[in-house]
Parts: structure tokens; C-alpha cells; sequence
């Protein structure tokens, strides 16, 4: 990726249909997203788009969407609005929520984050200024408390890793619960739900932040700095503690919010080692952390890259991911080492920790590949 100025332009219109689609566009930061100028769309009959690729499942669909059609989507009548400006290249989905009322006016709202810890609220349908917008590295969101000021992590301290540049800060897209935060005489304000990194030139932080979508303003139980130490021998490991590692690690999964908990997936930047493929859940209420689960705890990467999907799930509450390279275990049922997996994952609530119900490691080799599952205690056949 070419190094790029700070201001970028960000274009947007009304149709969700092409938001749907942003995957397409997510590695640009100056991107034209376009909007049909034969009909007015209003609040009335809108669809949410709340979480990375419309719901939980990820299948980007709009199934309310009854308008567009080949004979009004085509050149000369569907096409670009207008743009609007922000700092910091955009690697998130925007997300948009009709009939929110901020300063006593309803408008249909578009939330844009980017990799400078920046989150914006536009009116989706005018080339206004923001409505509003929030730095997640200064203090009012808890950032720098301790009298140090925050930044967001510049990757030029990942020597040769060009994935992100210059910026690492907001990478993942959030997720929003229009039903939170406080309530008002129009029903309660919602809360947007994202991940940030910062550094203060020493210390790296990762922080979920929980934002009111009416102000951007941080809810009482935000933010919540996200760490964990488990056992094990793994990579960056000491004395057998293995503990999660804020700079090398990085949130490139959209955020999953799944019967009341926060799940936020975890890599690295362009495969540096030591790190892990870390899940953490977190009450989407309280912020207090509910479980964590570690790919690789005695072995190495196993990150969850995504290419910027969310962790999806089911509607029996399953959540569905894949790990990236790393190591896998041939010898333990259940696999202790999850690396190039495709896995399901449940909430047990009798033990409150996040357990594989499956899984599934396919690799290629010269040799016949085993694909191992665990439900229950089960080996799957060898398979070539």
C-alpha cells in the first residue's frame, strides 16, 4: 500500500447495497461508494447496518432492499453524491442507523472510523459537516490518564511491515446495539462498540471503547484495556505465562456482539512474531472481561485475519472463525494447538469459557492430510 497524505476524502451516498459490499474497497481510503438519483430514500422502511456485512451471519444481505433493480441501477441514473472528508485511512466497514435524533434532529446517521483512532457520525444524506466526532486517544475516552499523551500506534516501529501505513489505530469495523446506552425522551441514545490501539511512545494499548451514538461520548463502562495471561509455553512466553502481547498483536476481525458479550478477534501485523490468535470476550454492560481463548498457547501464530470479516455465529449462538498459519497439535483430541483451523466455538456457560464444540485443520502436504474434528471425542477419516 502507497503511503498517503492525512486527509483523505471519504465518499458515501445512501444505498446500503453498495455499504454491503465495502470488503471490496476496505484496503483504499479514498473510496466512492454510489447512490441511485431516481427516488428519495427516507428513514421510513431503512435498514440498519449495525455490524460488518449486515448481521451475524456475514451474508451481506439487505433481504428488505425492494427498489434497486437493473433498470434503475445503470449509468446514466445511479451514481456518486458526494464526499466527505476524514483523517486517517478507512480499513472498517461504515456502518449506518436510520432516525437517530442528536441536538433535537433526526437524521439517518453513517459511523466511519479510521486508522488514526478516529470515529465520525455524518448525516448519510447530506455533504455536511460531521455531527459529531471522537479522538479514542485523548483523555475524555481514556486515553493518557496517567499524564503521558496517547497516539495511534505508528507502524513505521514494525521495521519493513508495510500492511498498514503510516497508521495503526482503529482497524476492525465495531459493531452497534441501537437498544444501549442511556435512555432519552426518543428511546435510548445506542452504543457503537470498537476496538482501538494506541501507544504513548513506550507502553501499547489495545481499549474496547463503548461510544454514545447520539454524541460520541464514552459510556460509564468504557473503555476496558484488553489483556490476559494464560498458561502456556508458547512464543513470547515466560516462565509458562503466556500473556498477551499489545504491540505485535492486532484486531483485524469486525467485532461480534453476541447474546450480551463483545468478542474481538486477534493477529498481528504482517506476520511478525511473537504472537497468537487470541479471542476475548467482554460484557457488553459491564466491560468485565468474560473468557479468553488462545490458539497457540504452546506453540505460535494461529492468528484470526478475517481479511476484516467478522466473527460470525449462528442462531444457535456457535460462533464460526478461522485461524491462519501456525501450529496445529496431531496428537492431543481435543487439539490443544489450533493453527490453520476452521473452528466453532461455544459460550459454556456452567464453566464461563470459550471451548471449541468442532474444528476442523486442513493442510497440504506430500503426505495423505488428516482432517481432525472433536465433537464429543471424534476423529474424523484421513483424507487426501
Amino acid at each position: 500500500m502507497k503511503r498517503i497524505e492525512d486527509k483523505k476524502t471519504f465518499s458515501l451516498a445512501t444505498s446500503k447495497m453498495f455499504l454491503n459490499q465495502f470488503d471490496r474497497w476496505r484496503r483504499r481510503a479514498c473510496f466512492a461508494v454510489a447512490a441511485t438519483m431516481l427516488i428519495a430514500l427516507h428513514s421510513a422502511g431503512q435498514t440498519s447496518v449495525l455490524t460488518q456485512h449486515n448481521d451475524n451471519g456475514r451474508t451481506g444481505q439487505n433481504t428488505a432492499e425492494t427498489i434497486l433493480n437493473t433498470s434503475n441501477v445503470n449509468v446514466s441514473h445511479f451514481g456518486k453524491l458526494f464526499s466527505l472528508p476524514v483523517t486517517g485511512q478507512v480499513f472498517a466497514q461504515p456502518l449506518y442507523v436510520p432516525s437517530v435524533t442528536i441536538k433535537g434532529a433526526v437524521h439517518n446517521v453513517l459511523i466511519a472510523v479510521t486508522d488514526q483512532d478516529n470515529v465520525y457520525a455524518f448525516d448519510a444524506d447530506s455533504p455536511a459537516a460531521p455531527l459529531w466526532t471522537a479522538s479514542l486517544v485523548d483523555t475524555n475516552h481514556g486515553a493518557g490518564l496517567d499524564g503521558v499523551a496517547e497516539s495511534p500506534m505508528q507502524t513505521s516501529v514494525l521495521s519493513g511491515c508495510t500492511d498498514m501505513v503510516p497508521y495503526a489505530g482503529i482497524t476492525s469495523t465495531p459493531v452497534i446495539d441501537p437498544l444501549a446506552g442511556p435512555t432519552g425522551p426518543s428511546g435510548p441514545s445506542g452504543a457503537i462498540y470498537v476496538e482501538a490501539k494506541s501507544t504513548d511512545g513506550t507502553n501499547y494499548y489495545h481499549r474496547l471503547h463503548a461510544l454514545n451514538l447520539t454524541s460520541g461520548a464514552e459510556l460509564p463502562q468504557g473503555p476496558a484495556l484488553i489483556t490476559a495471561t494464560v498458561s502456556g509455553t508458547g512464543d513470547g512466553s515466560s516462565g509458562g505465562q503466556l500473556t498477551f502481547d499489545p504491540l505485535y498483536q492486532n484486531n483485524r476481525p469486525g467485532l461480534l456482539l453476541l447474546n450480551g458479550s463483545i468478542y474481538i478477534g486477534y493477529a498481528s501485523h504482517c506476520d511478525y512474531s511473537p504472537y497468537h490468535g487470541w479471542i476475548f470476550a467482554y460484557n457488553e454492560s459491564s466491560f468485565e472481561q468474560e473468557s479468553v481463548l488462545v490458539t497457540t498457547p504452546n506453540g505460535g501464530l494461529g492468528g484470526f485475519w478475517m481479511s476484516g470479516a467478522g466473527l460470525a455465529a449462528d442462531e444457535s449462538n456457535y460462533i464460526f472463525t478461522a485461524s491462519g498459519n501456525g501450529d496445529f497439535d496431531t496428537v492431543n483430541v481435543p487439539a490443544t494447538e489450533l493453527g490453520d483451523t476452521l473452528m466453532r466455538i461455544v459460550w459454556q456457560t456452567t464453566t464461563t469459557i470459550l471451548a471449541q464444540a468442532a474444528y476442523w485443520c486442513f493442510r497440504i502436504s506430500r503426505e495423505p492430510t488428516r482432517i481432525w474434528s472433536w465433537q464429543g471425542v471424534k476423529k474424523a477419516q484421513s483424507m487426501w
